[in-house]
């Protein structure tokens, strides 16, 4: 399983069990730029990259005490890849759910990759 995956897997975990923060050890620049996508869209309430003990620490988001992670749907997984194409895309509706995908340009949401014309690999829809 692919360390991005086992990393959402954590943050829906601990948000299933009401923790305000996981630490995260070894982050790579694809994590981190996971992390600033999940920030960005109002999934985690902030986090901290500390380079000299390499970890980062996501404090988790609760909205009026429920779980935001709770509709977290992990689409990409070693046996079943879900690739979309720009037009693809274009006929998914952005308005009620958010879905990330992994493309050449790294990970973006669904409405950035419409707004830069590509295609990617479903990772994951929240």
């Amino acid at each position: 399983m692919s360390t991005n995956l086992k990393i959402l897997i954590n943050l829906k975990n601990a948000s299933m069990v009401r923790k305000e923060k996981i630490v995260l050890k070894n982050p790579t620049k694809f994590v981190i730029s996971l992390l600033v996508i999940l920030y960005n869209e109002g999934l985690i309430q902030s986090f901290i990259f500390n380079e000299v003990a390499s970890t980062a620490t996501v404090f988790l988001r609760y909205s009026y005490n429920k779980n935001i992670f709770k509709s977290l749907k992990i689409f990409s997984k070693s046996t079943t890849l879900s690739y979309f194409t720009y037009s693809d895309i274009c006929k998914l509706s952005n308005k009620r759910f958010l879905s990330v995908f992994s493309t050449s340009k790294g990970f973006l949401t669904g409405l950035e990759c419409k707004k830069q014309r590509l295609g990617g690999k479903l990772c994951f829809v929240c």
